[in-house]
C-alpha cells in the first residue's frame, strides 16, 4: 500500500510540475502576445504622430508661403507708388523750380 501510495505521490508530483511547467509557458506566452500587441499599438501611434506633425508642417509652410505672397503685392504697391510720385516729382520739377526759383538779375 505504502508502495502504491508512493508511485500515486509521484505521478501526483510529475502531473503537476508538467502542469506548472504549461502555465507558465502558456502565462509567457500570453505575456509576449500582450507586449507585442503594446508594441504594435506603440508604433500605430508613433506613426500617427509622425503623419500630423508632417501636416502641421506642411500648413505652416503654406501659410508661410500665402504671407510671403502677401508680403510681395504689398510691396508691388508701394514701388507702384513710389514710382509714380517720382515720375510726378520728375515731371513736375521745372513746374516746382519755377515757382520757388530765387530772382536773378539777369531778367
Amino acid at each position: 500500500m505504502d508502495k502504491k501510495f508512493a508511485e500515486q505521490k509521484q505521478c501526483f508530483d510529475q502531473a503537476n510540475a508538467v502542469l506548472r511547467y504549461e502555465l507558465k509557458k502558456d502565462a509567457h506566452e500570453q505575456n509576449m502576445k500582450h507586449h507585442v500587441d503594446f508594441l504594435n499599438v506603440k508604433n500605430e501611434v508613433k506613426a500617427n504622430d509622425l503623419k500630423m506633425e508632417a501636416k502641421m508642417k506642411e500648413h505652416e509652410l503654406n501659410v508661410i508661403v500665402q504671407i510671403r505672397e502677401g508680403e510681395i503685392k504689398r510691396l508691388k504697391n508701394f514701388g507702384w507708388f513710389l514710382g509714380v510720385s517720382t515720375a510726378f516729382l520728375g515731371k513736375f520739377s521745372n513746374v516746382f523750380d519755377s515757382i520757388f526759383k530765387k530772382p536773378t538779375g539777369k531778367d
